[in-house]
């Protein structure tokens, strides 16, 4: 009775160690993303999750440092005793308006983020469209030029924050 060969496994998991590195050829240069096998799907999807959730931290600690507290709302979570010992809690979004702009990001967990821009009337946001962070920090990054020429002292707190 012959047995036939087992097949491979579907996945695998391929280590490289630093010795190894010196000795490898290197990959080659597409912008085809890589093979991976599902480990490696969940390791990608958790450090994105990670990455986004430590970008939301980032932005709103710097920018509600560095932008004038007119344009500036951050919200807030916080625990009972946070509450009863009058902490402020942990940041986990920020709203920035400038003229007929609002721009929102929250991460209140991680892997959660939602951002947004609405259109603002005397004070009111009276609609407000969801994005994917890489145009909402496109947008950011008009409103940020828009508030800097109008104000000087804005630009230097910025770059001081964005720079240190």
């Amino acid at each position: 009775m012959e047995h036939p060969e087992p097949s491979p496994p579907e996945t695998s998991l391929e280590l490289t160690f630093a010795s190894d590195a010196e000795h490898a050829p290197a990959p080659p240069a597409t912008d085809e993303p890589t093979a991976r096998g599902p480990l490696g799907n969940l390791v990608v999807a958790h450090f994105r999750r990670v990455e986004i959730a430590m970008l939301g931290r980032v932005l709103i600690s710097t920018l509600s440092g560095a932008l004038p507290a007119s344009t500036v709302s951050v919200e807030r979570r916080r625990s009972l005793a946070q509450r009863l010992t009058g902490r402020a809690g942990e940041a986990i979004g920020i709203t920035i308006t400038a003229g007929d702009r609002a721009l929102a990001f929250r991460a209140p967990e991680v892997g959660a983020v939602q951002a947004s821009v609405g259109h603002v009337v005397h004070g009111v946001v009276l609609s407000s469209t969801p994005l994917p962070v890489a145009q909402w920090l496109d947008e950011l990054g008009q409103l940020l030029d828009g508030l800097t020429d109008d104000d000087e002292a804005t630009r230097v707190a910025l770059e001081r924050a964005l720079l240190n």
